[in-house]
C-alpha cells in the first residue's frame, strides 16, 4: 500500500492539486514562480486568527518561490471554495512586496507600540482586499477536476 502524503487526499489527488495550483498560477500571471505544495496541514488552531483558513502560503521574499499548504478537510470542501482558497493564496504573490514593505520598513519608522496597533488594522484590510480580488478572479477560472477514485472489488478505495 502506498503511504498517503497528505491527510484527507490520495496520492493521485495530491498530484492533481499540484497540477491545478501550477495551472492557476500560470493563468494568474505567475508563470515565473515556483510553488511547492506541502504535505502538512497549514495551521494549528493556535497559529491563526482566522480559524477558517483552508490554505496557507509562505512566500520567500525576492525569490518568486512559495510553499502552499492546504488543510486536511480541503478535499471535502465545495469545489468553488477550493478554487477560491487557491486563488486567494496566489493573489498574495502579486501583493507580497507591499506586505513586505509594510512589515520591514514601516515598522522601523513607527516604533513597536504604534506599529502593533496600526498593523492589526492593515492586516485585516489587506486580507479583505485579497479576498475581494480572489473572489472576482476565481469565478473566471475553472474548478479543479479531481481524479476518479479507483475501484477495487466493487468498492471505492477512498471509503
Amino acid at each position: 500500500m502506498t503511504k498517503q502524503k497528505h491527510p484527507g487526499m490520495t496520492n493521485a489527488e495530491f498530484r492533481r492539486l499540484g497540477e491545478y495550483v501550477r495551472w492557476m498560477a500560470d493563468a494568474m500571471g505567475l508563470r515565473d514562480w515556483y510553488f511547492n505544495l506541502k504535505h502538512s496541514p497549514p495551521l494549528r488552531d493556535d497559529e491563526s486568527v482566522d480559524k477558517g483558513a483552508g490554505a496557507r502560503i509562505e512566500i520567500y521574499w525576492g525569490k518568486r518561490y512559495a510553499d502552499i499548504s492546504v488543510c486536511e478537510e480541503f478535499r471535502t470542501m465545495r469545489p468553488d471554495r477550493q478554487r477560491q482558497f487557491i486563488c486567494h493564496e496566489l493573489v498574495h504573490c502579486h501583493l507580497d512586496h507591499l506586505d513586505s514593505l509594510t512589515d520591514n520598513k514601516l515598522r522601523d519608522h513607527m516604533g513597536e507600540m504604534h506599529w502593533q496597533g496600526w498593523h492589526m488594522g492593515f492586516d485585516l484590510a489587506f486580507e479583505n482586499a485579497i479576498d475581494a480580488i480572489a473572489d472576482a478572479w476565481a469565478r473566471k477560472l475553472p474548478l479543479i477536476s479531481w481524479p476518479k477514485p479507483k475501484v477495487k472489488n466493487g468498492r471505492d478505495k477512498r471509503a
